[in-house]
């Protein structure tokens, strides 16, 4: 897997699934943080976590980031979230990015070149 996504609007998750799709990565989109942990236990590690800061019920994003990061530590990270004000103090690392919501394809994709460069092919 190229990219684990989760966002918990429906509309959203499927707008952005299909931009990574067009760009041929392989992507696995789920709504929950409970629904990414799985999903992330059955598959190979992805390469890049997009995440939601706000998830609704359940865990938050920085949660799902901690989780994931304990078992994957280079697990590249794009937040997506209402304005810089939820980082609430965190320090992104050289591996982050944030992205105010609503979130457009194209500022996906350029993040995610940004941040993963080469590293990141499609599929052939």
């Amino acid at each position: 897997m190229d990219v684990l996504l989760v966002e918990p609007v429906a509309a959203s998750r499927d707008i952005l699934a299909q931009a990574l799709h067009a760009a041929r990565l392989r992507t696995v989109a789920v709504a929950s943080g409970e629904d990414a942990l799985a999903v992330a236990h059955e598959q190979t590690p992805p390469r890049v976590l997009i995440t939601a800061v706000s998830l609704g019920a359940g865990m938050d994003g920085f949660e799902l980031v901690r989780r994931l990061r304990s078992r994957w530590p280079g697990i590249a990270v794009v937040l997506t979230g209402e304005g810089q004000g939820q980082l609430r103090g965190r320090v992104l690392g050289r591996t982050d990015r944030f992205l105010a919501r609503p979130v457009s394809p194209g500022a996906l994709l350029a993040a995610l070149r940004d941040l993963a460069g080469d590293s990141l092919r499609p599929l052939s």
